[in-house]
């Protein structure tokens, strides 16, 4: 009965072998890549294409400057305020955290009913990640003056 079922998926499926490795690695390095024809790639919009652009659909220098500026506004505007956002709200959220959980340093209750409650780990577990950030940030600073002292103390001894 085995044997029989075997047999019958042997012969129902329709499944080839993959072929070997040289056949596979011969027959992708021999074939060249496709062609674009007498067609430019594919190209992206990029900011040399936007101000390309705006000099030819400007009505002359001072419109193009105009155009230009207020491309070139939007763009660093765009680009301060997502690193206002960025670097804003992790320092909010440290400094906000700090306050919230330095204040209260060993002046909080275990006793649930209090209205002082604080669950231990939880504290703990947030006492120790802004203080592992402070750490981290410090350390980062350290590395930077350190790597600026270095740099400074090369320059000055090549020249």
């Amino acid at each position: 009965m085995e044997n029989e079922i075997h047999l019958k998926m042997e012969t129902d499926c329709s499944l080839q072998q993959p072929p070997e490795y040289r056949e596979a690695v011969t027959t992708k390095t021999d074939t060249a890549p496709p062609g674009y024809g007498n067609e430019l790639p594919p190209s992206y919009e990029s900011v040399f294409g936007k101000v390309r652009q705006m000099r030819d659909e400007s009505d002359g220098k001072a419109d193009f400057g105009k155009k230009l500026f207020a491309c070139l506004f939007c763009g660093i505007a765009c680009n301060i305020t997502v690193t206002v956002f960025m670097f804003a709200i992790p320092v909010s959220c440290l400094v906000f955290g700090s306050v919230w959980i330095y204040r209260i340093y060993g002046d909080y209750s275990n006793d649930p009913s209090s209205p002082d409650y604080c669950q231990p780990t939880l504290y703990v577990f947030a006492f120790w990640i802004l203080t592992i950030q402070y750490i981290m940030a410090l350390l980062a600073i350290l590395c930077c003056c350190i790597s600026g002292i270095v740099v400074c103390c090369l320059a000055s001894s090549s020249s």
